[in-house]
């Protein structure tokens, strides 16, 4: 529910309309599958509102906008659990949220942090901070390197790359699933 209002004010504040079918998402999420099929569309149509010919133009506080929320969307609707005290006190302040950009990429970073310290806790918070510093990194430092023009798809393929090593490095048991398989 947090993950739902928090992409929806993402989206107000970035200006895009997609985030409003988040919702539809949280709905699908007991079916994981559909959950999964929704999430790749929701994803699709986000990029296609936000295209941009060259991420580094793009305010980063943006990014933070659309980012995560969708990665909050995507973790609580694949964990499936019921909503908590938590929960409320995290939409309250996804809600406030609204009024101030960098309170929105503070209360998303809070989100997120928290949300993965519920899964490992030893790791939560040191996974998340280097993830966000990786992050940064890429978007200032290497903009000097990766900002050419028509390189959107290499600058975008380097920010995929870095989230699944930093998530191969942090969580070793990886686990196979079978999408649509017969039970």
């Amino acid at each position: 529910m947090m993950a739902v209002f928090l992409a929806i004010v993402g989206g107000v504040l970035s200006g895009t309309k997609t985030p409003f079918l988040s919702p539809i998402l949280y709905l699908t999420r007991g079916k994981k599958d559909l959950f999964i099929l929704t999430f790749l569309v929701y994803c699709l149509i986000l990029g296609y509102e936000a295209y941009e010919n060259n991420i580094y133009e793009i305010d980063i506080f943006r990014v933070f906008e659309l980012l995560i929320p969708t990665v909050i969307l995507l973790d609580l609707s694949l964990k499936n659990k019921k909503i908590g005290r938590s929960d409320y006190f995290f939409s309250f302040l996804a809600l406030i949220s609204y009024f101030s950009e960098i309170m929105f990429t503070v209360v998303s970073f809070t989100i997120l942090t928290y949300n993965f310290l519920e899964d490992k806790p030893s790791k939560g918070v040191l996974t998340t901070s280097i993830s966000v510093i990786a992050l940064i990194f890429v978007f200032v430092i290497g903009k000097s390197v990766f900002d050419l023009p028509g390189s959107a798809s290499t600058q975008a393929i380097i920010i995929s790359a870095l989230a699944v090593i930093t998530s191969l490095l942090f969580w070793k048991k990886l686990e196979r699933t079978e999408m649509f398989a017969s039970e």
